[in-house]
């Protein structure tokens, strides 16, 4: 139906013999015909979603932790903007390194505005899908460009690095790998979720019920798994870059010895 819906993990529920769900975190019970089995493993049953009234106590504190979310990334968001704006302002900022930082700063900006819109967009179902793969593109190409920089910062670094490189060039060879990078990865969740069975673990099962990942299998892999290589990429990139630095300290200490 097209009642505004609680995702809830089984350690917030027990199914009652008559078929009802009792949820235990807000003391109520729900009819068979207000939730809705979301995961399910052989029988045992991982989520469901609940018709919710957002008036009633069904997650503790839950105005407290709502506003405190809205309030904190409308904060990032400003920042985001005044920093975009500043860089957009005075060419001397916008080099290979400025670019790669409104870039990075453009995709969080894309994720957080649909993070902050997703929970108004619930009962629309394209437009809850629509917010789903926006979110999911900026946060994946936030980190694509972060591996950018860290890749960035030890070419800097790095003895084998010409400096007669064009970086205009450079930053286009950049912008290729970022934005197609997360596009790829959102291109094939998409087509994973839309070829496997509805039931299929591994889907994405976007905007349904809530505007992001509604199966945990998917967030894992198409999620979790492309950020964790990234990050992983990261650290040795700028492990690297600590290494290099190190060697020009001491050769700067040789010389001048």
């Amino acid at each position: 139906n097209d009642c505004l819906r609680k995702v809830l993990n089984k350690e917030m529920f027990t199914f009652l013999p008559d078929g009802r769900v009792y949820v235990n975190i807000s003391d109520e019970t729900f009819k068979s015909d207000e939730f809705e089995i979301i995961t399910k493993e052989n029988d045992d049953v991982i989520q469901i979603a609940v018709c919710w009234d957002i008036d009633t106590n069904l997650m503790p504190n839950f105005h407290i932790h709502y506003w405190l979310t809205v309030i904190t990334l409308s904060i990032s968001i400003v920042c985001l903007v005044l920093q975009l704006s500043v860089y957009g302002m005075f060419k001397t900022l916008r080099n290979c390194p400025g670019k790669i930082l409104m870039c990075l700063s453009s995709s969080l900006l894309c994720g957080h505005f649909s993070l902050l819109l997703g929970s108004y967009f619930v009962q629309i179902t394209w437009l809850c899908y629509a917010n789903s793969l926006l979110m999911h593109f900026g946060y994946i190409g936030a980190f694509t460009w972060m591996s950018v920089m860290a890749f960035d910062i030890c070419r800097t670094f790095s003895a084998i690095q010409s400096k007669s490189s064009n970086k205009d060039r450079t930053f286009i060879k950049y912008s290729i790998y970022a934005w197609c990078s997360a596009i790829f990865v959102v291109a094939l969740s998409v087509i994973v979720d839309n070829l496997l069975a509805s039931d299929n673990k591994f889907r994405p099962r976007y905007g349904n019920p809530i505007c992001w990942f509604n199966h945990r299998y998917g967030l894992i892999l198409f999620f979790t798994v492309p950020v964790a290589v990234l990050l992983l990429a990261n650290i040795i990139l700028f492990g690297k870059t600590a290494l290099s630095l190190r060697e020009v300290s001491r050769q700067t200490k040789l010389v001048n010895n």
